[in-house]
């Protein structure tokens, strides 16, 4: 599974044991790259203790936590959620007859970046989840706009591009009341729109069998 051009370079390690200091850390640098809220401590500890379903990764460049990605091998029922988009992009049938395994979301400091410890996170969390039986891997990739985009990486990594969705997170980033449905606040931040208002940006679906 590790290309040749991306052999892990000798000045990080990949950890998957995780303390209380190291899922604070990863949260900070998930707020950093993804956005307040996206990924909260309590999620991260949950993918930490639940090692039979996730798999939470991290990159160590000597003490310090300079990378995190989480994957993990979908349930059937799980499909339904990325169907309508497929289907409105006239992508047939992308996950039938496979085990699909989900990279959901790899962020890196940006002092770290640009050292492909994006790219070996992805590859790291690919063998894991081939080794779960997993023969598809999925992704949706934050188009943010930015200089450092996950797309340029799942591109070099041989993924296909599926479909492009604008507005992707629009929705999901809106808090709405549960009996009024009146948009009462926002569930995160958008690094790029900000605080206060809804994410607009889009994505792209990425597949690699």
């Amino acid at each position: 599974m590790i290309l040749p051009e991306f052999e892990q370079s000798n000045s990080f390690r990949i950890i998957d044991t995780w303390n209380d200091s190291l899922i604070q850390k990863a949260v900070e640098i998930y707020e950093q790259g993804l956005g307040q809220k996206y990924i909260t401590k309590e999620a991260l500890i949950k993918y930490s203790e639940d090692k039979d379903k996730y798999i939470l990764i991290g990159a160590m460049v000597g003490n310090d936590l300079a990378g995190v990605m989480v994957a993990y091998p979908m349930e059937p029922h799980e499909y339904g959620k990325y169907d309508f988009e497929l289907f409105e992009n006239e992508v047939p049938d992308l996950f039938k007859g496979y085990k699909v395994g989900l990279i959901k979301s790899v962020s890196v400091e940006k002092r770290y970046r640009r050292r492909g410890i994006g790219t070996q996170l992805i590859i790291e969390s690919m063998q894991r989840l081939k080794e779960r039986g997993c023969d598809l891997y999925f992704a949706v990739s934050w188009v943010s706009g930015l200089r450092d985009s996950s797309s340029s990486v799942f591109k070099d990594l041989k993924f296909t591009d599926a479909a492009y969705i604008p507005n992707y997170w629009t929705e999901d980033s809106k808090k709405r009341d549960e009996k009024t449905g009146e948009v009462i606040g926002f569930n995160y931040t958008c690094p790029v729109q900000g605080e206060g208002k809804a994410c607009v940006c889009p994505a792209i679906f990425f597949f690699r069998k």
